[in-house]
């Protein structure tokens, strides 16, 4: 457990609240929080707690359940066991063996861009289709990589 005293805003476990929370210093969440979680440091979402909504922050560690976007300027770590449903935007993508992630991420290439890359079917048959109507016979595949941190 996080020592509170590290944090500007404490959600306790017990707590159920439907609204936004935004503020400049950094954020603990241990219950459930419907609404946006803004914060300019650090967003800690605890083993038990559960967003439905946004998160945004500097820094983002999520242990618990996140249903909706998060948006991490500089790190987003996603500890054992932590569930994920939405997209995630990160300078730096940390996923601990067991974590689940549904959505697609994107990390930007520069200060206020971001490059975005999804690979489906559908992006291969464009992809062909492209290549087609320039006169090629030319097919590429596009093999997604993805890096996982191993204990």
């Amino acid at each position: 457990m996080e020592n509170t005293e590290e944090f500007d805003t404490v959600v306790g476990g017990d707590v159920v609240l439907a609204g936004s929370i935004k503020n400049s210093g950094s954020i603990l969440i241990n219950g459930t929080v419907e609404g946006d979680v803004i914060s300019q440091q650090s967003v800690v979402i605890g083993a038990d707690a559960k967003v439905v909504g946004p998160v945004e922050a500097q820094t983002v560690q999520v242990s618990g359940t996140v249903e909706g976007s998060i948006k991490a300027s500089d790190t987003l770590e996603m500890m054992p066991d932590s569930k994920v449903k939405g997209d995630i935007q990160a300078g730096t993508l940390h996923i601990q063996p067991g974590a689940s992630f549904i959505g697609t991420s994107s990390m930007p290439d520069e200060v206020g861009s971001t490059k975005l890359e999804k690979v489906d079917e559908s992006d291969k048959e464009n992809e062909a289709e492209k290549d087609e109507d320039k006169g090629e016979e030319k097919k590429t595949k596009t093999k997604p990589k993805l890096e996982l941190e191993s204990e």
